[in-house]
């Protein structure tokens, strides 16, 4: 039997990100959940964040973002751009990036996207882009054969619990488990 809570977004769990921004010649990294793929084709993510975040005012000046995948040994800084503001502290001085098309993209993330807004949306105190994927950046070790090979991807998780968790295990094929 199922018992009704407050209401809650829980879907479990959630995929974290790192957003990049860049302004002036500044650069920010700030940690999200709200992340979610809105299309393959054309291929667009939906990214949400508070409105009071220095990475929104960085968006809003200039329609783009990187959107940096991190892994678990990374999660002592995932869990620091979460919890400070990119107005108190560097963030940009804590972990190694590059500079791909104007954007911080940080070292260690096996995937970064590359991101242009094309659509925002305010609800609240919620910033919501709409965006389509430019460029996108992955570790040659995601490759074999010239194919995507997640399975050894561990990917920081997030779950409405308030814990962290990683992905990696493959436990069926796509449009294929649902033929057998």
């Amino acid at each position: 039997m199922k018992k009704k809570i407050k209401s809650f977004p829980l879907i479990h769990p959630t995929t974290i990100g790192i957003v990049g921004t860049s302004y002036n010649d500044s650069f920010n990294f700030t940690t999200i959940g709200d992340i979610a793929v809105a299309g393959l084709n054309p291929p667009l993510v939906m990214v949400s964040l508070n409105i009071n975040h220095l990475a929104t005012e960085y968006i809003l000046a200039s329609n783009r973002l990187s959107l940096n995948m991190p892994t678990k040994d990374m999660l002592s800084f995932v869990d620091y751009c979460g919890i400070h503001s990119g107005r108190d502290v560097d963030k940009s001085s804590i972990e190694p990036f590059e500079v791909m098309s104007g954007l911080p993209i940080l070292k260690r993330a096996p995937i970064a996207l590359i991101i242009q807004v094309v659509h925002t949306y305010q609800h609240k105190q919620r910033f919501i882009c709409i965006c389509e994927v430019e460029e996108t950046h992955i570790d040659e070790e995601l490759l074999e054969n010239g194919k995507l090979n997640l399975s050894n991807l561990e990917m920081v998780l997030y779950g409405l619990d308030n814990h962290y968790y990683t992905s990696g295990e493959i436990i069926g094929e796509g449009y294929k488990v649902g033929k057998e």
